[in-house]
């Protein structure tokens, strides 16, 4: 399933699921030693909070 997954995306299938494991662990690694690198779900969360609340100010504002 991973691997029709990975296809769908034009990404290299993977021969074992120890490829998945190792990439988690470089992910997680990489992670923590940059814990100030942004992550662009926080960034849609922030954009759709602004967007809420502008509307909740001024309703007329959010009818484009």
């Amino acid at each position: 399933m991973e691997n029709r997954r990975r296809a769908a995306k034009g990404q290299e299938p993977l021969k074992t699921w120890r490829e998945v494991e190792d990439k988690a662990d470089a992910d997680a690694d990489e992670a923590a030693a940059d814990p100030n690198k942004d992550k662009p779900e926080d960034e849609a969360f922030a954009m759709e909070a602004g967007r809420i609340l502008l509307d909740s100010l001024n309703p007329q504002l959010g009818k484009r």
